[in-house]
């Protein structure tokens, strides 16, 4: 009775150190940026876009996780009217990685037509990465006519 009360406690011990070594792990979870270097960056680069035309200003949505990185997006979006009548958006991407990132790699896509690609559809005209963004996956802008 001795021996089953010991190994009872003896694995109930083992139990509660197993799920204290996890806790590191969980506590270092990419979160969304919200402050440090990349962060700080991102605001920078908003209000710089905002000022290059202030009669059109950019809607910022974001931040949104890209897919098997650590990296975020922030998608601003102005729409415009010509002097002709001819309306159009205009889409800018900012990318940069989230809190505690290390997997700071724009993933790979299959080729320039994959729908998985976030930023698709809205064919952005700029794009702009932090420096803590440290590669660019195979196809991810490929096809983009308006990108400059």
């Amino acid at each position: 009775m001795r021996r089953r009360t010991l190994r009872r406690w003896l694995s109930g011990f083992l139990a509660a150190v197993m799920m204290v070594t996890l806790l590191p792990v969980t506590a270092l979870a990419v979160e969304k940026p919200t402050s440090g270097a990349d962060y700080d960056w991102v605001q920078e680069k908003i209000k710089e876009i905002q000022k290059i035309d202030p009669l059109h200003q950019y809607t910022v949505n974001g931040p949104y996780r890209i897919e098997s990185s650590d990296l975020y997006q922030y998608t601003l979006q102005n729409t415009y009217t010509d002097e002709t009548g001819h309306s159009g958006t205009d889409t800018i991407i900012l990318i940069l990685p989230g809190e505690n990132a290390s997997n700071t790699v724009l993933p790979n896509y299959k080729n320039a037509e994959d729908e998985e690609i976030p930023w698709m559809k809205s064919r952005p005209s700029r794009v702009y990465f932090s420096a803590g963004v440290t590669g660019i996956g195979n196809y991810a802008f490929a096809d983009n006519p308006n990108l400059q």
